[in-house]
């Protein structure tokens, strides 16, 4: 599990992301990412609707890329935010999904 230090939770948190925030493209998902201020990087992950329509599936999707980011905390070298907006509709496997957004955090050099 994600810690809650490690999430963005606030709506004002999200909205400065979006305006101020870089677009980087995985494969099946986009990233904006935004430098923070704080000692420890952030995330949040959006699975629209239009994704999938049942919760549990939208619920899962997020809890996988919450564990994938989680096992790569302890490779970050700079505090950022970033908010991951799942696209296209597929089975999201853990294994993919991690070297997913590692791929996208070391073109950032984040990693």
């Amino acid at each position: 599990m994600l810690p809650l230090k490690n999430r963005i939770k606030k709506r004002k948190d999200f909205e400065d992301v979006f305006k101020r925030g870089r677009v980087i493209r995985g494969s099946f998902f986009l990233t904006k990412i935004k430098e923070n201020n704080l000692a420890f990087p952030r995330f949040a992950f959006v699975v629209p609707a239009k994704f999938e329509k049942k919760a549990t599936k939208r619920n899962r999707t997020k809890r996988v890329f919450r564990e994938a980011t989680r096992s790569l905390l302890s490779l970050m070298k700079r505090n950022v935010d970033a908010v991951f907006v799942i696209k296209n509709e597929r089975e999201i496997d853990f294994t993919e999904t991690r070297a997913e957004i590692k791929k996208v955090l070391a073109k950032e050099k984040i990693i």
